[in-house]
């Protein structure tokens, strides 16, 4: 009997099948605060002392240029430089450097800074000042932890007040802020650049705004915001935040173009937690904003304002999810308004400061509040009644994906309009599926498709000799030796082993030198992948993360969606091999 190859396996063999690009020569410089000096040349075994210290003796650098921080404290470094390609800061490998100020000033450009810690808590005064500044033009923050002070569990009130500090400000633009974790500040994330990307941020207790954006083009994809705090000091308290400004002051400008998608808000996990705070989730209070696109965001909240525009011409809210955590209230809108003024103005002058044009659709909320003429108001869901929040959500308020089985939530599911719609849901999954199983895929209502049932795309044996052709998944390949696989377009074979994956070892191998498949490979002849924690594999610029966790089904981040593999015995020409979720 052929043994089932790892669909897990496959995911990776697949990342081979992507031709990487060439490799950009380039310099590695090595910053040691313990062992290195200024005098030195700044290689591995000759290191700079700190990046402070790099900045402040004038160092220069080329396109593709690494400079790889060991452990240790580096100062306050402040990055000076315009190259005109990317240069890169970044921890090396094994290594956590520590900073407690980093500034990329007006004029800097294409630095990628990744990997660091960044905490006031590290400085010889400590103070709540911004901890990372940037202000330069295509500069990137990634993949940073930066807290106030890493552990706030235990502090008073009186502590939150005098520690909180403020995170991340950008002015320049074109900046990208992604995969940072900030933990225990004021202020997380805030800038009026324009053409900013703010992706994949884990923002956690805060106590004023978590991401506060004033620039046009803005995206804010993929963030996870929880935990406020009420700091008792008249403060109010937004997951996001934007206003205007213009001539007249706040509230008589325009942002425009800014897509908010793929977030999640969530005012608190634990109840009993002291200090709870009342979060508006998405609050747009002073406009008027344009051409705004609000899309596949869950927000659970304990406050009215859910997602809220006051002031609004030409914005499309589709297919989110905002639930209120207050059971006795049951009342967290969704709300398109009037400008501030349109209550404040003669009759006559009104229409200069309405909302118009706006598209609220596919969503499900506890209230809805739309003036007439404002919007195009269709296909929505309100759920006022409690005991809908823990019956149509898999575990309200932990997981708002919409359920059928055993529970029911038919007024979300499958309800929905493809008109405008996105085709993935919250999660990356494709819209529309089948969520009822009568062969008629349809969209949802809400930020999640019901994944129950779905269209699926098989990919067929184009001959007895077992050849597989499955396009941009795996491209071509030979399976009539499984576990072997022959890859044409490596020329190569991998060889797929049953045993589960573990952090140690590969778990599919490729052969450097080409051979006939026989028995098992060894370490010597074979290249291995590892799995980490033995449910992810990080496959960089190849496919991105891989999720093996639920194999046989494996979420593929390139392709952005979910894969399943039928065992090799099941083949023949007219069945399937590999299952893809087909696209919309």
């Amino acid at each position: 009997m052929h043994l089932r190859p790892s669909l897990k396996a496959l995911a990776v063999l697949a990342s081979l099948l992507v031709a990487p690009g060439l490799a950009v020569l380039a310099t590695e410089y090595h910053v040691d605060p313990e062992t290195g000096s200024m005098a030195n040349d700044g290689t591995a075994t000759s290191p700079w002392s700190t990046l402070e210290a790099v900045f402040a003796d004038g160092k220069t650098f080329e396109p593709g240029d690494r400079i790889l921080l060991r452990d240790g404290y580096h100062g306050e470094p402040v990055v000076s430089g315009a190259p005109s390609d990317t240069v890169y800061i970044e921890a090396e490998e094994g290594h956590e450097p520590r900073l407690s100020r980093l500034r990329l000033p007006s004029g800097t450009r294409n630095w990628f800074v990744s990997g660091l810690r960044i905490s006031r808590s590290y400085a010889p005064e400590f103070d709540t000042d911004t901890m990372v500044s940037l202000s330069g033009e295509h500069n990137t923050i990634d993949n940073c932890r930066i807290y106030s002070e890493e552990d706030s569990s235990e502090w008073t009130l009186q502590e939150w007040r005098d520690k909180q500090g403020r995170g991340i400000s950008y002015g320049g633009n074109h900046t990208v802020i992604q995969y940072n974790t900030l933990l225990n500040m004021r202020f997380a994330i805030s800038g009026s650049g324009t053409n900013a990307v703010i992706r994949g941020n884990t923002i956690m207790n805060f106590g004023e705004d978590a991401i506060r954006v004033l620039g046009d083009d803005t995206i804010i994809e993929e963030n996870y915001i929880g935990e406020v705090y009420n700091l008792q000091d008249g403060a109010h308290r937004d997951g996001i935040q934007s206003w205007t400004s213009g001539p007249g002051g706040v509230g008589t400008g325009v942002v425009r173009g800014v897509i908010i998608r793929h977030n999640t808000i969530v005012a608190y996990t634990d109840p009993d937690r002291p200090m709870i705070g009342g979060l508006q989730g998405i609050g747009l209070f002073d406009g008027f904003f344009e051409e705004w696109v609000v899309k596949n965001n869950v927000v659970v909240t304990n406050h009215f304002h859910g997602i809220t525009f006051l002031g609004a011409r030409n914005c499309t809210i589709i297919n989110n999810t905002v639930i209120d955590l207050d059971e006795d209230r049951a009342a967290t809108w969704i709300e398109v308004g009037h400008h501030k003024r349109h209550s404040q103005v003669a009759e006559e002058d009104r229409e200069q400061w309405a909302s118009r044009g706006n598209i609220i659709r596919n969503n499900v909320a506890t209230q809805f509040r739309i003036p007439d003429g404002s919007a195009v108001v269709e296909n929505n869901a309100q759920v006022r009644e409690h005991a809908h929040f823990h019956t149509w959500f898999a575990d309200y308020p932990r997981d708002m994906r919409p359920v059928i089985t055993g529970r029911r939530a038919e007024p979300l599911i499958d309800r929905g309009t493809g008109d405008g719609a996105p085709v993935t849901d919250h999660a990356g999954n494709p819209r529309p599926l089948d969520g009822t199983g009568d062969g008629m895929p349809s969209w949802d209502i809400g930020a999640y498709e019901y994944t129950g049932y779905g269209i699926w795309r098989r990919f067929t044996m184009t001959d007895e000799a077992m050849n597989v052709s499955t396009g941009r998944f795996l491209h071509g390949i030979n399976v009539a030796a499984d576990p072997w696989i022959w890859v044409w377009r490596l020329q190569n074979w991998a060889f797929i082993p049953p045993a589960s994956p573990d952090t140690a070892g590969g778990w599919i191998w490729v052969l450097n030198q080409n051979g006939a498949p026989e028995g098992t490979p060894s370490s010597e002849s074979w290249y291995g992948y590892p799995v980490d924690d033995g449910t992810r594999a990080e496959t960089g610029a190849f496919l991105g993360t891989v999720d093996i966790s639920h194999d046989p089904w494996i979420w593929i981040e390139d392709l952005s969606r979910w894969a399943y593999l039928e065992p090799a015995e099941t083949m023949d020409p007219n069945g399937a091999w590999v299952w893809v979720l087909a696209e919309s």
